[in-house]
């Protein structure tokens, strides 16, 4: 246990120089907290490792991917060639079971390349139409967009919160926005 601010902060991955990696990021616990995902940047190329947090255990869990976000603990959504993907996904296994399939085409990366979206637990999405000054829009599963504001701001990865009602967004700073209004 923690009792803040006194915490001690330790290293869960180092890039590994012989493999030629030079960014970890994007990390998201696995659900029974056991394992992270996390983005790794190797040979001119993204991929999606696991690790497991007890052992340091890493293994690749998709190749040319990076932004690993589960939605719910059977599907891992990523990033891909300006498109975003679902894929099953066994968080015991820590490994993709089936082939991804397409969940949106044609989305633009933010500042330093990271995609600009976010998935709740309903699996609904939110994303920016653009990655210029815009608007946040909500998707429902259909893929109906539907305006959250009528605010055009720069907006920047986008978090949907544990009970969406909310949505935290990166615009010259952080903002909330509720979703009940």
């Amino acid at each position: 246990t923690c009792a803040l601010p006194i915490c001690a902060a330790a290293q869960v991955t180092k890039p590994d120089a012989a493999k030629r990696e030079t960014i970890h990021s994007a990390p998201i616990p696995t659900p029974d907290g056991k394992a992270m995902l996390f983005g790794v940047f190797a040979r001119d190329q993204w991929h999606i490792d696991a690790v497991v947090l007890a052992t340091g255990e890493r293994s690749t869990v998709v190749e040319r991917a990076l932004f690993p976000l589960l939605a719910t603990s059977d599907r891992l959504y990523f990033y891909r060639d300006n498109t975003v993907l679902v894929a099953p996904f066994d968080p015991a296994r820590l490994r993709v079971t089936g082939d991804a399939v397409r969940v949106l085409d044609s989305l633009q990366a933010g500042e330093g390349g990271n995609p600009l979206f976010d998935v709740s637990k309903s699996g609904v999405m939110v994303y920016p139409a653009t990655s210029a000054v815009n608007r946040l829009v909500w998707v429902s599963r259909a893929g109906v967009e539907q305006p959250m504001n009528d605010v055009p701001r720069n907006y920047a990865t986008p978090r949907i919160s544990p009970d969406g009602t909310r949505v935290i967004v990166q615009a010259s700073g952080l903002w909330i926005q509720d979703l009940a209004r």
